[in-house]
């Protein structure tokens, strides 16, 4: 009998270490609600990550769809711009950047964004390399924030009582409609001013 023995405790951690780092990327995805993929838009060949599943309303799974399979998950007035989008992505260094909406499976509406760049693999083949976020609840907070704004300055402005705002050296940065008809000055006459030189 002959052999060999080898000490493997480097590849070993090596691989573990590996494992870790995949974790972490994985677990970031999830918290951030980034999903990301490639494909070669020559064979049609794609692969997801997991978060990207649930980012469509999916479950994880190892087959990913191809691109002209996930056309039917988008929002039907987001179809046909998204479809000519990628489909005109062909040069190395391109990059695309955008938001649409998709329908799950339930009937729920998400908004995601896109963003893709075209590289070559080492092959010298084209790939298509990208990242989705779900923005749905961020653009919801966003859009009660300039609701909320919105009113609070309808409210500041309507007030019977003279209204404004001063950085630390005593310059309006803010003067209500009341405190503009006091002084017989349009905003633009007071803000960066001080009450002295009015």
């Amino acid at each position: 009998y002959r052999g060999t023995a080898q000490n493997i405790k480097g590849r070993k951690l090596g691989e573990q270490k590996l494992r870790e780092r995949e974790l972490i990327l994985k677990k970031a995805q999830e918290v951030a609600h980034i999903g990301s993929f490639y494909r070669n838009p020559k064979t049609g060949q794609t692969r997801w990550s997991d978060q990207l599943f649930r980012n469509y309303g999916l479950k994880p799974s190892d087959q990913s769809p191809r691109f002209s399979e996930t056309v039917k998950f988008l929002h039907p007035e987001d179809q046909e711009t998204i479809r000519i989008a990628n489909e005109n992505l062909t040069e190395e260094g391109q990059e695309l950047h955008h938001q649409y909406r998709v329908v799950w499976p339930d009937g729920q509406e998400r908004v995601l964004y896109a963003n893709i760049i075209v590289e070559k693999d080492v092959e010298g083949e084209i790939r298509h390399l990208g990242t989705v976020q779900d923005v749905t609840d961020r653009l919801a907070v966003e859009s009660a924030l300039r609701n909320n704004q919105a009113l609070l300055t309808s409210i500041q402005e309507n007030l019977p009582a003279a209204l404004s705002i001063k950085d630390e050296d005593g310059k309006f940065t803010y003067v209500n409609k009341n405190l503009r008809t006091r002084h017989d000055l349009p905003e633009s006459g007071m803000i960066g001013k001080t009450i002295f030189d009015l």
